[in-house]
Formats: C-alpha cells, sequence, structure tokens
C-alpha cells in the first residue's frame, strides 16, 4: 500500500482476539476483520478472519448453509464428527503433514479422521476429500511433480472455496470503475505504443519488481535529465 495506494488486499488469518496486543495491532494497520465460521457455509469448523479494503456487502453472508462433509468422502467412507453445544462439526484440515508422500498423514493432535468400511481404526483424509471439504473441485491441486504431501499442506493452508467466493463476489463490484479505467487505458496504449515502447516499458516494470531502490534512482535521474516529474503521472 505505501506503493501502490489504490492495491486491495485481502488477508485470512485465524480469529485470534484472545491475543488482545496482537489483535489490536494487526487491526490499526489493516481495519476490522470480518469474522466468519465455515461451519455455516461449507463443510468443516473453521473460524477466519478475513481483513479486506474491499466493501463486504453484509447480504454477501446471508443465507448460509451448512454442508454435510460425508458427501465429500469417498465411497464406503464418512468422516469422523465431535460433539459440541450446537452439534456435530468436522474438524478443520491443518496444513502440516508428514510421512510417506503418496499417502501422508496429519501432523497434529487434532485430525480430521474417516471411517473406512475396509479398515477397523480411523483413516486420514485423502487427497480428494480434502480438496472438496474445502470447497474445490476433484484435482484442483494435482500437478506434474507436486507430491500428495505437499498437496495436502497446500488444501491446509489454503483458503475454504465456500467462504472466500462470497466474500470475494464483493470485488468485482467495488472495483468495477477502476477495471474499465483499465480497459480503456490499455485500449489506448495498444493504438499508440510502438513494439519498442513496449520493451523499454517491460524493462522498466521488471526493475520496478526486482529493485525498487534502482527503479526510484531511474526515475530522479530521468527527471532530471528531462525536467518531467514522474511521480505526478496519475496510476490505473
Amino acid at each position: 500500500m505505501k506503493h501502490h495506494p489504490n492495491v486491495k488486499y485481502f488477508v485470512e488469518n485465524v480469529e485470534f482476539s484472545d491475543m488482545t496486543q496482537d489483535w489490536a495491532e494487526v487491526c490499526g494497520a489493516l481495519g476490522r476483520p470480518t469474522i466468519v465460521n465455515s461451519d455455516d457455509y461449507s463443510y468443516t469448523r473453521r473460524k477466519r478472519a478475513y481483513w479486506t479494503n474491499i466493501v463486504i456487502d453484509p447480504s454477501i453472508l446471508q443465507g448460509g448453509e451448512h454442508k454435510d462433509p460425508n458427501s465429500a468422502m469417498d465411497p464406503g467412507r464418512r468422516v469422523q464428527k465431535h460433539p459440541s453445544s450446537k452439534g456435530y462439526y468436522c474438524r478443520p484440515i491443518g496444513a502440516s503433514w508428514r510421512g510417506n508422500p503418496d499417502e501422508p498423514v496429519a501432523n497434529t493432535n487434532a485430525p480430521v479422521l474417516v471411517f473406512d468400511e475396509n479398515f477397523d481404526e480411523p483413516q486420514h483424509l485423502r487427497v480428494n476429500e480434502a480438496e472438496r471439504l474445502m470447497g474445490m473441485t476433484t484435482d484442483t491441486t494435482q500437478g506434474q511433480g507436486i507430491s500428495n504431501l505437499d498437496r495436502m499442506k497446500s488444501i491446509g493452508g489454503g483458503w475454504d472455496i465456500n467462504v472466500t467466493s462470497r466474500l470475494l463476489k464483493c470485488f468485482g463490484q467495488d472495483t468495477r470503475d477502476l477495471f474499465l479505467a483499465a480497459e480503456t487505458y490499455i485500449d489506448r496504449l495498444s493504438k499508440d505504443i510502438t513494439n519498442e515502447q513496449l520493451h523499454q516499458c517491460s524493462t522498466i516494470y521488471a526493475i520496478r519488481e526486482s529493485s525498487p531502490d534502482e527503479f526510484n534512482s531511474l526515475v530522479s535521474e530521468s527527471t532530471k535529465k528531462y525536467g518531467v516529474d514522474y511521480t505526478t503521472v496519475p496510476s490505473l
């Protein structure tokens, strides 16, 4: 935000308001978060805080419906549920996994376990089951060279799509004018800019992304040489 005041941010973390000093520091920097328990919209109980400068319409969170975690399991398998004052629930998937890269196990004292009709003892989640519990389609995380262990770590450390897809519906509404302006600007550039100028822009952009100090020095030198204050040029 320091270098791009118009940037849109969307940050998720566990709700840790019991750590009052840390919570106050984060909220002081990012604003008041939207607190959502995925149990109201998805398969697992996963209470998370979402900090964003996107305007969230409260109606987006109305009409939520809990989804049965057993419907995300492979045939012959059902998830182990746990009692609470609000009924039985499915634990959240964690990001810590270990063991066989093809058949990893949760590295936690509170894993999501599954009753499998082919085994006497509860089993750990399979990758496709974990994907579906987080609102992903089957094999979303599949890729060349990516082990099941890697996939489980990324799934457990990711967003519950059934929740974030609701919140991010507001993104398009909040930035519609910005996108229209960007499309107009890009269309104008495509008609006026030469290939050489495009290459120069790409080079300057790469410098800005990889070395902000070098970029600032380049801008300063160009300002002195050409007499143009580039810091006053509006950006999208």
